[in-house]
């Protein structure tokens, strides 16, 4: 794993796919639900842009991280999902989580619209 900042190592792990990464955070309890980044993305936020569906599982399911978190621009990990044009995450949180295609940031924009750009 990068040589980062301990607040940032989950964010960077969470972005590149690194499952075992964040498995080892969190053995160590160093993977904290409410960790974010300077703009409010978190964990499942990375995890969505990269599109890293096992990722995903793990957050939502091992760690008890939420999907319908938003960001400070009112984004939900299926918003940067759809931004990064990561359909299996999309569809993978679409399906599985609370997430919607009617989500909207705090431009109006829903996750439809995002996607459909």
């Amino acid at each position: 794993m990068p040589d980062v900042p301990l607040i940032h190592r989950a964010l960077v792990a969470a972005r590149e796919g690194d499952l075992q990464g964040l498995q080892l955070l969190r053995k160590k309890q160093e993977l904290l639900q409410g960790l974010h980044d300077d703009f409010g993305a978190t964990c499942v936020h990375y995890a969505a842009r990269g599109g890293h569906v096992k990722v995903l599982e793990f957050l939502l399911n091992k760690c008890s991280m939420r999907a319908n978190v938003r960001s400070f621009v009112g984004a939900t990990p299926a918003h940067d999902a759809a931004a990064m044009g990561k359909l299996p995450a999309l569809v993978w949180l679409l399906r599985n989580t609370d997430c919607t295609l009617w989500d909207r940031d705090k431009d109006g924009a829903t996750v439809l619209h995002i996607a459909a750009r």
